[in-house]
């Protein structure tokens, strides 16, 4: 009743929020598509909020394997409007992340986009509060999992 109502508000921050509440309901049931359709709608009714870009970002990333630059675009607005957010840079790091798996056999672009990628998880890490425990760890096992699988990628760059 509450999202209807404030669905067809005048005030477009209801709408917004209806949106992403919406958007967060159709995750719950795994409609991803619609998610990311409502999760647009949100952003189009109020654009300044880095919340309905990073959760945005998130699923088209996660969910859907869209083109990670399209993934790259929504999140850098998240950070744009929220840069003190570590979550923000740890998607946009996993983000790289894939783009970094596409260009493997270009050792130019790969070393450019490993830094990128080193630069935002180190952001990421950097931006944890204390209290952010299990946000810190599970960036770092995500970057322990990118270095064993690229045998160390961080010693390409120490020796390129």
């Amino acid at each position: 009743d509450d999202i209807n109502r404030m669905s067809s508000s005048i005030n477009y921050k209801e709408r917004a929020l209806a949106s992403f509440l919406t958007a967060e309901i159709l995750i719950l049931n795994k409609d991803y598509k619609s998610a990311v359709s409502t999760y647009i709608s949100a952003i189009n009714e109020n654009p300044n909020i880095g919340l309905y870009w990073g959760y945005c970002s998130q699923v088209l990333n996660t969910h859907l394997n869209f083109d990670p630059f399209m993934s790259l675009y929504f999140i850098q607005n998240a950070i744009n409007l929220d840069p003190k957010n570590p979550r923000w840079s740890f998607i946009k790091g996993q983000i790289i992340s894939k783009i970094i798996f596409f260009e493997a056999d270009n050792e130019w672009k790969f070393k450019s986009w490993l830094r990128q990628y080193e630069k935002e998880m180190s952001a990421a890490l950097v931006k944890c509060h204390s209290e952010q425990v299990a946000l810190k760890q599970a960036i770092l096992l995500f970057v322990n999992m990118l270095d064993k699988k690229f045998n160390n990628a961080s010693n390409i760059l120490a020796n390129g």
